[in-house]
């Protein structure tokens, strides 16, 4: 009877250990799992960064752009008005273009 106890005891120790063995096997693969997708997503971050300073800095080389085309219209508005001026056009009443009349 003793004997038959002592058994079922170290059964029930053999199982528990295995149990034991079983769990911690499962922990590690889900640690290791955790740790390939926290790399994964520490890698889609990185490069979710770059694409995002990329966007970036296409977004400011455009506006950059934008500013200088619109100097640039501004530049030649400017050249346009001051050549229709009076001030560059010879003036009829100005003595190198008046001739006297005898």
């Amino acid at each position: 009877r003793e004997t038959e106890e002592q058994n079922r005891l170290e059964l029930t120790v053999d199982l528990e250990k295995t149990k034991a063995a079983s769990l911690q096997e499962n922990n590690d693969r889900l640690d290791q799992s955790l740790a390939d997708i926290n790399a994964k997503l520490e890698s889609l971050k990185e490069e979710k960064e770059r694409e995002v300073r990329a966007l970036l800095t296409r977004c400011q080389e455009a506006e950059k752009k934008k500013h200088l085309e619109g100097a640039a219209i501004n530049v030649a508005q400017l050249a346009i008005a001051n050549a229709a001026s009076p001030s560059t056009i010879a003036n009829p009443a100005s003595p190198s273009t008046n001739q006297e009349v005898i």
